[in-house]
Parts: structure tokens; sequence; C-alpha cells
């Protein structure tokens, strides 16, 4: 699966999030996993190309997460950088 599109996985990541309510959905496909996403994009080497199942998409389900918490999209980042190093590719 490339990147996931939001929609998507709106209800696999509020199952992951324990969110119950719909109260929130337009919230977090309009701004928190796009932001988890971009997040992930930025300080990683993933494209939209790559495989986004398993370890990516835990990685970006947990800072979608943290933010919709915390109600913000500036989150430390830092409880999660051994799960982002993980993602990176090995060079070729």
């Amino acid at each position: 699966m490339s990147v996931p599109s939001p929609g998507d996985v709106l209800d696999t990541f509020k199952a992951h999030a324990r969110i119950i309510h719909d109260r929130d959905d337009d919230l977090i496909t309009d701004v928190y996993l796009p932001a988890a996403i971009g997040k992930l994009k930025a300080v990683t080497d993933l494209e939209d190309t790559d495989d986004w199942t398993g370890q990516p998409l835990l990685v970006m389900f947990r800072l979608a997460a943290a933010m919709y918490e915390s109600r913000e999209v500036n989150i430390d980042m830092a409880p999660m950088i051994p799960e982002i190093v993980s993602l990176w590719k090995p060079s070729a």
C-alpha cells in the first residue's frame, strides 16, 4: 500500500486511538492524519510510492494520536525517535 488516504484509514486509526465517536472525523482526516504523514515524510526517506503498511502505518497512527490528544500538530516527536529511525530504508 502506498501512502494511505486519510479517509481510507480513518476507522483503523480510530480503533488504534480508541476514539468511539464521530464528532472529530473531519478534523482527523483533514488535519491530524495528513500532518502525521507530512511529518514522517519530512524526517524519513519515505515516499508516496513506498510500502506504508506495518511499521510506517503504526508510527503514523502514533503521531496522529499524539496530535489528537494534545489538540495541536506541533508535538514533541522525541519520544518516538527510535520508531521513526526504524523507518529509514538502507541506502542501496
